[in-house]
Order: C-alpha cells, then structure tokens, then sequence
C-alpha cells in the first residue's frame, strides 16, 4: 500500500453485535457502517464515542437498524459531525427504519435516546449516491474515491470501493450474490484482487435450499394454517427484506383467485410511505421488475391484496384468518411483540420467522429454544393523562411556556437597549465632532435603571433617521453630505422578486393554486377512503402522537407459548459455500474477516488460509477495538512526467492486464528539496537501450491448450510439458518470481513453440 491504512473495530467484531468499524487512510477517518441493536444499549456506543468528533465520512451499506441505527444518536450526543455517504434508496429507507423505531419505542416506553428532530437532523447531513457512482473526496480527503456498487441484501444495499492511487479498499458486508423477486445479486465478483478485502463471516455455516424449495415452504405453511381457520405471524423488518416477502404473498394471492377470502396485512408505523418509495424506486430493484414495468407498465408495488396498517385499530377491523407481516423481527418491541403475546396462546397459530434476529433477541432466544412452555415480556402501553395527572402536566407545562416566554422577552429587551445605546454612541460622536449642525440633544440618565455607567434608551426623532419624512424635500445638498446620502435623491424602495426553477413567484397564482389543491386533497382523500380504508399520512400521524400528553405503564407478563414456532431462511445473505467460493475467486491481497461468531470467522479464517496461500499476504481477524496496521513498504514512490517524456513513449495495450495501457521508460531523474522529483526526457546520444522486458504470468496448463489448437502433440508429466517430443518447457522460480524456461532442438518447431509463448506475454 502507498498509503498509511489502519483498521479498527469499533463493534461488531468476533460477535453478531451491530457493525461499526473505523478505517484510517493517511490522517482521513472514515466510519463504515454505524449500527445498533434492538436493545439500544448505548455501552455498544462506547468506543464510536471517543472517535466521533474526529471522524470525516460515513459510510453506510444498508438501511437497517444494524448498519445505521446509532446515527442520530451519534450526531445529537457524541459530537459526529461528518457527511454521511449512501445511495437514495439506503436514505429513504432508512427514515422509514428509524421513525418505526421511535414510534414504536414510544408507544411502550419512555424512550429519549433520540427523537424525530434528531433523526431528521442526521440525514440532513447525507449525501446521495447512485450505484457505480464515482465520488472524489475534497479537504481532507482530497485524492480518495468512493464508488458504491451493488449487495443485493436490501434495496440499495452497497458494496463501498475505496480508491486512493494504487490502493483499493473494498467493504462487502451482508451480500447476496443470487438474485430474488425484487433484488439482482451482488457485483462484488467483479472486483477482484483488490488491496484490501473487508467482509463478514455471519453466514460461514449457513447452509441454504433453493430459492423455490423456500419459496414453496414459506406459501404451503401459510396456506395450510390458514384454511384450518388459524393466522400466522411473520416479524420482519420495516422497510428492507418486508419488501421481497410483501411481493411474495402479492403474486401469490394474485395467481390464486380462491385466498381472496383470506387478509395480508403490512403493520407497521410507516407502511404507507414505506410502500410509496418502493414505487418509486423500480430502477434499483431487479431487471424482472424494470421490464415489466418498461412493457406492461406494471407496478409490482401497487397492492392489491396487501392490506396496509398503521395501528391495532386498522388491523383488528380485518376479517380473520389473517397472516400479518408486522414490525420488528426480533419481537423487542412494537406490533410484532404484542401480536405475538396476542396469536401465541392459540396452538393453530403460527409463528414464522424469516430472519433469525440478533444474539440477546426474543427471535433468537425462540429459535434456539423452539419448545419454551413459557416466556417472561415486558409490556409497555402509552396511556393519556387523565385527571390529576393531566392538570399538573398543563400547569408544569404552562409555567414552562411563561419561563420561555419571559426569557424571550428580557433578551428581545436587553437587545433593544444595546441597540439603542450604539444609535445613542453614534449620535453624540456625530454632534461632538461638529458634523450634525443645531444644538446637542440632551441624553437623560435613568437613575434606577443605570448600571456602570449604562446610557438609557432615548428614542431618536424620526425626522433624524429619515430626511425624507415630514416632506424635507428642501434640503440643500450640503445637507444631503452631512447626512451621509451622497447625493440628493427620492425615497424609493426596490420590490425584490422572487423566483424558482419556473420563473418569478406569482403571488395571485401561488394563492389560486393552493387553494385549489387543497380541494383537490379533499376529494383525493375521500376516493382513497373508499377504496383502501383509513390510510394516513405516517409522519403526521406520528408527530400528532407526540403532541398528546400521555403516560407510560409498563409491566411483566409470563406469555405460555402454545403456537408453533418455525424459521425460514429469507435473510437475503450468502451462505456459506457462496461466500467461500466468492472470496477465493477475488483473491484479495489482504483480507480483514469480522461481524460473526468466533467459531465462524475462524472457520472462514482456515479455508481462506488454504485457498489463498499465494494470493493474499495476510488474513486478520481484529478484536473488539483492536486496531490493525495494513501499511506495507514497498517500491512505490511519486514522480512527475515531463510533457517531452510522455508525448515519447510507446504505449502497448494489456488486454490481460485490465484497462492498462504499457510503455518502457528511459529517463532522467531529477530531484529538488522539497518538492515531489521529476523525470525528463535521456538525451539521444545518452540512450543506450534496454534488453526486452516480459509482462504477464502463464500457466503451463493453459498453455497446453494453446499448444494443442496449433496442432501439437503435448504431454504433461511431472511439471514438464513436452511439444511434439522435441520441446519442453518448465516453470522455475528464481528470487521470488517465476518464469517459464523452454529446452529443445534447434527446429521449426522450436521457434513455432517459442512464437507462442511470447505471444501470451506482453514485450516492452
């Protein structure tokens, strides 16, 4: 590297704890990833908290809670203050992940970790992106690119590539190279032998049936339970692997008339709006959709059989059986824990999760333990305030309002004196300097109300601050000089107009137009109500929430587990034989193994020890807040080309070598104190040549291929391979390096054999 890297795991290493990770390029601090658990336990936060303030960019792959939960927390609280960087999809989403969770957790408990203001103020500071979107740092970070390219996962979920100069740094977590209803697979095979590889091994041991298999199981088990007249629950997420199993059960209901008499439900605060983004995202999501909608016109998001919910009220109206994908799925908190207290003591329910959750989860505690007769859960409910409670809440809140109001109005005084003070100054500079003609102005002195000296308000007469008033139109232009107008002139005061991206701002029209918008609304809203119910406006309905003052009661129920409890893989992840086969076709040269279990990344640790031997120089795996030194000493140095140099050289295209183009250099170099050395052009009477230069590596078995098409008799024995009897090669390493030595006769087919073995090299 010919760069100062360094590593650091601030979470999520040798655990499934949330990931946050530091990573140092030179004196630039980049963030990758800034995670949380569904617990928000803010001692995961710890070492994020004495980095924070330091920290240049931010980075984020997914739109989870794992990947960007602690963002507004690290803004408002931990003093970060850096852009952060995602695609479009990754920032809607992940409002729509942050706002459930504050809706939910306010609805259970008193949550004031972050708020709305706070989650609104962190994205303030996003910068979108698109995938292969190449993006060059300023300041700090001049000479670094960061390109996002595809993960599969989620919608939008991204592969970050980091460049600078030689250097390339690629982050991969949470892939999925194969492609779904709604996601194409990862691109992540394409990056190959970059510098530096960073990727997870939560999936090491995960072993996967074929997507029909899953997709078969998942409908049978639903079908199944709903015709013996029971409901089944999926906890999901809020708004990223929800979408690939809200299409699933959608086409399914579609292709089959007769389920019409039983309800899907979508609960979660934000489904409404989680759903209109996704309609208008179609161009992030798989070529399957794009051209369905680019022939057919055809919205796979546009729901007709889904029904979307915001609150039980909405859901309990339903006609039941039912199967209801609800928010969060690890059943902390929300809708998804009190269906699951609500469906759970019916043993023809089911219960079916899709993602297992994270360690310390109720999910995870259930798939672990699939038969637990009973349960112990914290319910929390959000109660209005009522009599005594509420009268004190108004009182404390009206003496609040007046303390405000009362400071406000003594800084808007004290304002108003210093202002009137520096007009004071400066009308008695005027008049003892002679330049205001009449007498001095008496300046009174408050005696109750002066302190050190404090000159009290005295108001100015208005024919001193405007010549214009009262007609003083006789002015002379001596007058006018005193005055400080320069030169004698009408009052007039210059309308500024107002203009946007059409043209100036019409206030009539802007009037007219509103109006008739909002009459608009009105019958929108009335068409909308008839066709899909009572369906709100998630933000508003949730900032109207807050505005009511209310309670919470929280209490500890033991909840008997009767239904069944079933796990289907719908995670979106590589498995394991995936994973492993991706890494060893990049071949990375260094390779930084995190987020998994000990047993997992030391596994994944072994098999790429084996399959990497002479490809990647070291293979680490950093403790918890363990920082890692990737910088190498190499031959690598900078150097300017003079103009006469480069407009002499040759360049040869290496086809085998990627998008490189080739070219031998003869040059002088010249070096000044100081400054970065430069290399000019040899004189021609200097230049002595040089002796051929072979660029490129060969395998004697592809070259067996080669020599077989050319109509050779080949054999391979022992590491020689042998042409027509007369020729052998071999492959020797001398210092390090190999290279290919060729034996023979002096014959045609010496020089046939030795032509195209220089042929797969480039000669400079």
């Amino acid at each position: 590297m010919t760069s100062i890297v360094k590593f650091t795991a601030l979470c999520g290493a040798q655990t499934e704890d949330p990931l946050s990770y530091l990573l140092e390029i030179d004196d630039f601090l980049i963030l990758l990833d800034c995670g949380w658990n569904d617990q928000f336990d803010t001692k995961l936060l710890e070492p994020l908290r004495k980095v924070a303030d330091k920290i240049d960019a931010v980075l984020i792959s997914h739109p989870d809670v794992y990947h960007l939960g602690a963002l507004p927390y690290a803004f408002s609280k931990l003093g970060l203050k850096a852009p952060v960087y995602g695609t479009i999809p990754v920032f809607k989403m992940g409002q729509m992940f942050l706002y459930d969770v504050f809706q939910s957790r306010h609805c259970n408990e008193d949550f004031t970790l972050f708020n709305l203001d706070d989650v609104d103020s962190a994205f303030e500071n996003w910068r979108q992106l698109k995938f292969s979107q190449h993006l060059a740092l300023e300041g700090k970070g001049v000479g670094i690119v960061i390109t996002p390219y595809a993960a599969g996962h989620q919608i939008g979920g991204t592969v970050w590539k980091i460049t600078k100069e030689s250097d390339e740094i690629v982050y991969a977590v949470d892939y999925n190279h194969k492609k779904e209803r709604h996601l194409n697979g990862t691109i992540l095979e394409t990056l190959t032998r970059p510098t530096l590889l960073i990727t997870d091994a939560f999936n090491a041991f995960n072993q996967q049936n074929t997507r029909k298999l899953r997709d078969n199981e998942l409908l049978e088990d639903i079908v199944r339970v709903l015709r013996s007249g029971n409901s089944v629950l999926l906890p999901t997420d809020t708004a990223g692997r929800v979408l690939e199993l809200v299409l699933i059960l959608e086409q399914h209901w579609a292709q089959h008339w007769n389920l019409g008499t039983y309800s899907v439900a979508l609960l979660t605060h934000v489904s409404s709006n989680t759903i209109e983004f996704a309609k208008s995202q179609l161009e992030w999501m798989g070529d399957t959709i794009m051209q369905a909608f680019d022939s057919q016109r055809e919205n796979p998001f546009a729901l007709k059989n889904v029904k979307l919910c915001h609150n039980m009220l909405e859901f309990n109206i339903l006609p039941k059986p039912v199967v209801v994908l609800a928010s969060p799925a690890t059943l902390g908190y929300g809708y998804a824990r009190d269906l699951f207290i609500e469906m759970t003591s019916n043993p023809g329910n089911l219960i079916l999760f899709t993602d297992r959750g994270l360690p310390n989860s109720m999910a995870r505690y259930l798939l672990n333990n699939p038969t637990p007769e009973m349960v112990n859960v914290k319910i929390g409910k959000r109660v209005p305030l009522e009599g005594e409670e509420l009268i004190q809440y108004e009182r404390t809140q009206r003496e609040l309002k007046e303390k405000q109001e009362e400071q406000k109005r003594r800084e808007a005084e004290e304002e108003e004196r210093r202002r009137k003070k520096r007009a004071l100054a400066e009308k008695k500079a005027l008049l003892e300097r002679g330049k205001v003609e009449g007498e001095e102005e008496d300046v009174e002195m408050d005696e109750a109300g002066v302190e050190d000296g404090e000159l009290v308000e005295d108001e100015l007469k208005e024919e001193d601050k405007n010549p214009f008033v009262n007609n003083r139109f006789d002015m002379t232009p001596m007058q006018f000089t005193q005055e400080r107008l320069g030169f004698p002139i009408f009052p007039f005061v210059e309308k500024h107009l107002e203009w946007d991206e059409y043209g100036e701002k019409d206030e009539l029209y802007m009037k007219m137009a509103e109006a008739a918008s909002e009459g608009g609304d009105e019958e929108n809203k009335q068409d909308q109500g008839s066709k899909q119910g009572p369906i709100n406006n998630d933000t508003k309905a949730i900032e109207e929430d807050l505005k009511k003052p209310s309670k919470c009661i929280v209490n500890t129920v033991n909840v008997k587990i009767k239904a069944p409890v079933k796990y289907i893989d719908f995670e979106g992840r590589s498995d394991g034989r995936s994973i492993k086969t991706i890494i060893t076709h990049i071949k990375p040269r260094k390779l930084i193994l995190i987020h998994g279990t000990p047993e997992a990344i030391s596994h994944l640790q072994q098999h790429c020890e084996k399959s990497l031997k002479n490809d990647c120089k070291a293979i680490l795996s950093p403790k918890l807040g363990e920082t890692v030194d990737l910088t190498n000493d190499i031959s690598i140095y900078k150097i300017k080309l003079k103009d006469t140099l480069l407009e002499s050289l040759e360049y040869v295209n290496s086809g085998a070598i990627g998008e490189y183009e080739l070219a031998y250099v003869d040059g002088i170099l010249t070096n000044t104190f100081g400054a970065v050395p430069s290399l000019d052009l040899v004189p021609s009477k200097v230049v002595k040549g040089h002796n051929a230069v072979y660029v490129g590596d060969i395998k004697l078995s592809d070259f067996k291929d080669v020599l077989t098409k050319n109509g050779f008799h080949v054999q391979f024995n022992r590491g020689v391979l042998t042409a027509n009897g007369c020729v052998a090669l071999r492959r020797e390493e001398v210092n390090g390096a190999f290279r290919v030595c060729i034996d023979g006769v002096v014959s045609e087919d010496y020089y046939r054999v030795r032509k195209l073995l220089y042929d797969q090299y480039i000669i400079l």
